[in-house]
């Protein structure tokens, strides 16, 4: 059987992990099926992802010339309508028809945090193709206008089966008025992943984890924990001018007080990191922060800048870090596959869902919200009860794992 997994974001690499992670599974039910997955920048990709088949969506094949894009972008969804598509555009279609199913890749990209014209008139045109459909653990929304609101339920009530990562985005299914065959509330795709061993980490992702390994050594027995930062724009905020300047100067003091009150040696790392190709690069972000607070301690930090394979990075945790403290989920979900325990720094509602789901929502704090103090007191709290925490976070993890391999079951409902 064939499959198409569309509009994966795949330089991201919590994205990355949502890919293998509904490979894995797939794999595990329907080990002939033929998964082909269509993610933004698929050309760029391919030299990180070598062992999938990566194709380009639909807005990949307009041109790089930012004009000439923006209006391919703004006039899509109406020559769409009109049945005016460039040659790629009709490609792209072309090879959707000869699938025996579509999946729309999991994540959180069906609200109204980005623009979602382009992307809904692709689900109107693929629904029209009559095969079956799929979103395989969604979040859903948030949405800030009715109109948006209306739009994804219409659209979604027409699909096989809709599953969702979170249950407050299972609940705003039903308030919506979505009807489509089957909703379940499951777990994040990427938890279905296979985790790397010493024997399948490809050889410079080893390397990498052998000079964080050598790093913590150094510190003569200190806990190591890994920090995971990104840049963060409060979308929807009339305040996010001063959110950014907040959250930035709180994250700050609690470097700062952690350097200050313990031993603890620092390294930040993360899912979107190392990709020139991608936007985003949290390594920079974590470099301006600590660059701001010299003269600095360099013995105490250590910033990773390393594009990690997705599988990779269980194992890198679970071998390096005493804990972690995240703004990326996905980072989260990598450390309790890697049975670390971790503070959540939430800016939109899934790590507080997930933190929930594991037993650990007392260490999750709301971005918009973040005290420096506060979390440096949760930060020792945990510290003095990791033992607990682990053992909560294992058997979280073998209940999560079960429930996203429970998507790939849905899907195997759906097409036979």
């Amino acid at each position: 059987m064939k499959f198409a997994l569309l509009n994966s974001v795949i330089m991201n690499g919590g994205d990355a992990g949502i890919v293998y992670g509904i490979r894995d599974a797939i794999r595990e039910i329907l080990p002939e099926a033929q998964l082909s997955i269509f993610a933004r920048r698929a050309r760029d990709a391919e030299a990180y992802y070598p062992d999938l088949r990566l194709l380009p969506m639909l807005q990949d094949t307009w041109p790089r010339q930012r004009t000439l894009a923006y209006g391919l972008r703004e006039s899509f969804p109406l020559r769409s309508n009109l049945c005016l598509l460039i040659p790629g555009e009709k490609e792209f279609y072309k090879q959707l028809r000869s699938m025996d199913a579509i999946i729309y890749c999991g994540g959180g990209y069906i609200n109204n945090l980005y623009s979602t014209g382009v992307l809904f008139r692709i689900i109107e045109d693929t629904l029209e193709m009559g095969i079956p459909h799929m979103a395989y653990a969604h979040s859903i929304g948030p949405f800030f206008d009715d109109r948006s609101r209306t739009a994804a339920a219409a659209l979604l009530s027409r699909f096989d089966a809709v599953t969702t990562r979170d249950e407050a985005s299972y609940r705003l299914l039903h308030e919506m008025g979505t009807n489509c065959k089957e909703t379940h509330f499951t777990a994040d795709a990427a938890f279905a992943m296979q985790i790397a061993t010493d024997a399948t980490m490809p050889l410079q992702d080893l390397e990498e984890l052998k000079r964080i390994y050598a790093f913590k050594s150094h510190g003569g027995g200190a806990p190591l924990f890994f920090m995971s930062v990104r840049e963060w724009g409060f979308p929807g905020s009339e305040e996010s001018s001063s959110l950014k300047k907040n959250y930035r100067s709180e994250l700050q003091r609690f470097i700062l007080q952690v350097i200050a009150e313990s031993n603890c040696r620092i390294c930040f790392v993360s899912t979107c990191q190392g990709r020139k190709e991608y936007g985003y690069d949290d390594s920079r972000f974590a470099a301006e922060l600590l660059k701001e607070l010299q003269p600095f301690p360099e013995d105490r930090v250590y910033i990773c800048g390393h594009p990690f394979a997705p599988s990779s990075y269980p194992l890198l945790i679970g071998r390096c870090a005493d804990l972690v403290v995240s703004m990326r989920m996905h980072f989260i979900i990598f450390s309790i596959m890697g049975g670390v325990p971790f503070i959540a720094i939430a800016y939109e509602k899934k790590s507080q869902e997930l933190a929930r789901q594991v037993g650990l929502d007392g260490y999750c704090h709301e971005l918009s919200n973040l005290k420096g103090d506060i979390l440096y007191k949760n930060f020792i709290d945990l510290r003095e009860h990791l033992v607990d925490s682990r053992a909560t976070i294992n058997s979280a993890f073998r209940i999560l794992r079960e429930r996203s391999q429970e998507n790939a079951r849905v899907l195997r409902s759906v097409i036979t």
